[in-house]
């Protein structure tokens, strides 16, 4: 556990910033507008990763709310929802609030959108959907060991 938390703690990037809340915090600790069933208050809350692209005028942001079995999934502006299949849009709205059961994701994904120079956090679900996070330029590279830190910490629902 520990080692989990020290990688999470050096992952280093302009564009990522991952924020570990202390073994005790819980979701009615933090100043959120809304609970969704079925997470109460008492949930442990585990850390938080955002993701911001670094615009000059506007700034897009996406958050990954790590929370006991669930994710709280937050996107300012461009979370892509699409379908592995055949890669269409189906959604892009301007904001969204999504929660997701650990047990229903598969997987977190660097994915490079080579076409638009653009880098997304990709969370495949376990239907065959993905959504991915807002996309961000950069020249720096991504830690090597920021998705196989991510995967990890989805079978973790609290700090020892």
């Amino acid at each position: 556990m520990n080692e989990l938390i020290k990688t999470l703690e050096s992952i280093n990037h302009p564009n990522i910033s991952i924020k570990i809340f202390p073994p005790n915090m819980r979701l009615s600790d933090l100043e959120r507008a809304t609970i969704i069933y079925p997470i109460t208050p008492a949930h442990f809350v585990l850390f938080e990763m955002s993701i911001n692209d670094k615009g000059s005028i506007f700034s897009e942001s996406s958050s990954y709310l790590f929370i006991f079995k669930h994710i709280l999934v937050s996107s300012s502006m461009g979370l892509d929802y699409f379908y592995r299949s055949d890669g269409a849009l189906d959604a892009n709205p301007t904001s969204c609030t999504l929660l997701y059961e650990k047990s229903g994701i598969k997987s977190f994904e660097l994915i490079i959108d080579t076409e638009k120079k653009t880098h997304h956090i990709a969370l495949n679900l376990k239907d065959g959907n993905v959504f991915r996070s807002v996309g961000f330029h950069t020249d720096k590279d991504i830690p090597d060991d920021l998705i196989p830190t991510l995967n990890k910490a989805l079978k973790i629902t609290k700090w020892d």
